[in-house]
């Protein structure tokens, strides 16, 4: 059945799209020629959205809109948006419209992002994964020895970043300990807490809402930082991308990139991803550093064993007994190791007399081991881990 098109529709649509099109021409380089720019694509959108979206047979019409309106989100972005509106600009302009963003689907995804105050984690807490900290470090301005002269010249350190690396690998808590490295002579400072999956919801258009409400509430503070896990949620390649809201919501969030940190030193973005090749290349041309976050090493295993997650049992262990383990969990995440070092205590616990004195002298047993290792597995898809070098290494 052949579905009937709102002829009516797309003839406002296209006016929309003339209008916004010959204002945008007059001035592209300008603050008000860019708003002119996104209206011209919203409306590419909405008429793509009018036709019918068959995996059979495409119609024409949708096709030619959605690549013009691809084509003009391409213009938008390699601007990197350099004449973007300022945030008082916008800050003023949200004012005259009508507060779209105080609907009350976008306050539920607002409320829904953790607000913390200065993180407790510190890079001391984070074992292993030594020469990340250490890069990271040497982005604190503070931390740096040639502090005075990166100020006396000008230079201005990194301030978006893109954490990337199988789940588990502790990206949250990494950016966590990085906040409190950087703000470190701040008494306090909000860190935005954000799950990719808690800003994406069904109604049209709350998303992208939700997303400039995020970062106006961040500009309130003279520092902040916003941690964004699961980024590929808004940053996915424009070639997977299948809806116009889809579309929407990345360019917000490229748009609030490009403005968050341009103005200031105190403010920093970090973005989390377990598939970076997923991302749109725009979207990654946004970030100042890239950095792998890679499985513990063996080292940062035998660190997160005898000092973390087996700390109390220790002296029940033999020397041969932890080299086991640190063995066997070569292919394992840190959340792997510890649910490990859990059940091994668990186990062991579940042997000794009810009435025993603590501490209990006796040693863990071979076979108590062996079995605990061999009832433990990798969550890790190495598979996926492969796939991440060889983006990683791409030319």
């Amino acid at each position: 059945m052949t579905e009937k098109i709102n002829r009516s529709h797309v003839s406002q649509y296209q006016s929309v799209y003339d209008r916004a099109y010959k204002k945008y021409l007059r001035s592209p380089e300008s603050d008000e020629g860019k708003i002119f720019l996104k209206q011209a694509i919203e409306a590419q959108i909405a008429m793509a959205d009018l036709f019918p979206d068959s995996p059979e047979k495409p119609s024409p019409e949708r096709i030619y809109h959605a690549r013009r309106a691809d084509e003009l989100l391409s213009v938008l972005e390699s601007s990197r948006m350099s004449s973007a509106p300022s945030c008082k600009e916008q800050r003023q302009q949200k004012k005259a419209e009508p507060d779209c963003s105080d609907t009350q689907e976008a306050k539920k995804a607002i409320d829904s992002i953790r607000i913390m105050e200065k993180p407790e984690t510190t890079f001391q807490d984070i074992k292993g994964l030594e020469s990340t900290k250490k890069k990271l470090s040497e982005l604190c301005i503070h931390e740096n020895p040639r502090q005075e002269i990166y100020r006396y010249y000008g230079v201005t350190l990194p301030r978006k970043f893109l954490f990337y690396g199988p789940p588990g690998t502790g990206k949250t808590m990494l950016a966590q300990a990085f906040a409190n490295a950087m703000f470190k002579e701040e008494e306090n400072f909000p860190f935005f807490l954000v799950e990719g999956k808690d800003l994406i919801n069904c109604y049209i258009g709350e998303t992208a809402k939700a997303i400039s409400t995020l970062f106006d509430e961040a500009r309130k503070y003279p520092r902040s930082v916003i941690f964004m896990d699961d980024a590929d949620s808004f940053l996915r390649s424009r070639k997977l991308l299948e809806k116009s809201d889809e579309i929407r919501n990345m360019t917000t969030l490229l748009t609030e990139l490009d403005g968050f940190c341009s103005k200031t030193d105190h403010a920093i973005i970090i973005c989390a991803t377990n598939n970076p090749e997923a991302i749109d290349d725009a979207a990654l041309g946004r970030f100042d550093q890239i950095i792998e976050i890679p499985l513990p090493d063996e080292e940062a295993r035998r660190c997160m064993i005898c000092d973390s997650y087996l700390k109390t049992l220790l002296p029940n262990l033999s020397e041969s007994m932890i080299e086991k383990l640190v063995a066997a969990t070569g292919n394992y995440n840190g959340r792997d190791i510890k649910n490990l070092c859990q059940k091994l205590i668990k186990s062991f616990c579940d042997t000794l007399p009810e009435n025993c004195t603590l501490p209990y002298p006796g040693k863990v047993s071979d076979l108590l081991l062996q079995n605990t290792i061999q009832d433990s597995s990798s969550s890790v898809d190495l598979s996926r881990v492969e796939e991440m070098h060889l983006w990683a290494n791409r030319s």
